[in-house]
């Protein structure tokens, strides 16, 4: 039922004071957080790239591999079919030389001493897009980002290799990812707290003339 209540808002707020009346609670609400998200824009628009960049972190592979043991850090084209001798595939970690595909061969030249007959790759797989990278004898230095560049088609992957005593892990696998929709919570609860926070203004119902 619709009892024609009529309710004053006194919005105060450090860049616009006014006095406005609104028959509809939700209507004044509405133009409030309205007000609110303008002079609060840039601080949203970080925050949501902040939001961006989390989610693609947490999006990163990781892979768990143990002291001694081998591991395969994935990295493939997305063209269907290759001509090998356009192949120019480069693996780095730490801006270190791991190993280099040029024109579709093997090139050992520049790669670092760390990686001398340790890292390998798949010719025979290089004309069907993988150009996965295989580490031997895994070492605790082994550890951190690697980056697969594959510069025919300007693209990029990057793999996280996490190294661990044999004792402390039974089997190989993919290390657990934080979970997305928590994260995407706590940053929409972040967002909220920061507007409501920042803007100086609050309501205060005043009576209606007459009341």
């Amino acid at each position: 039922m619709y009892l024609g209540l009529s309710i004053t808002f006194k919005v105060v707020n450090s860049r616009n004071n006014d006095l406005f009346q609104c028959k509809e609670t939700m209507i004044c609400v509405a133009k409030y957080y309205f007000k609110l998200f303008f002079f609060n824009r840039e601080k949203i628009l970080v925050l949501f790239q902040l939001m961006l960049l989390s989610t693609e972190m947490s999006l990163q592979e990781s892979i768990v591999g143990f002291i001694g043991d081998s591991v395969v850090l994935e990295c493939s084209s997305g063209q269907p079919e290759l001509t090998v001798q356009d192949i120019t595939v480069r693996w780095r970690h730490n801006n270190l030389n791991v190993y280099d595909i040029i024109n579709g061969q093997v090139s050992v030249e520049g790669q670092n001493q760390a990686y001398k007959n340790r890292a390998d790759t798949f010719p025979d797989e290089y004309k069907n897009g993988n150009f996965s990278l295989k580490l031997n004898n895994l070492q605790h230095s082994d550890k951190g980002s690697y980056t697969c560049y594959i510069i025919n088609e300007s693209k990029y992957k990057s793999v996280n290799l996490i190294v661990e005593e044999k004792q402390k892990k039974t089997s190989h696998g993919t290390k657990p990812r934080p979970d997305l929709t928590l994260i995407i919570f706590a940053m929409c609860i972040g967002i909220f707290f920061l507007v409501t926070n920042s803007a100086t203004g609050f309501f205060v119902p005043v009576p209606s003339p007459g009341k």
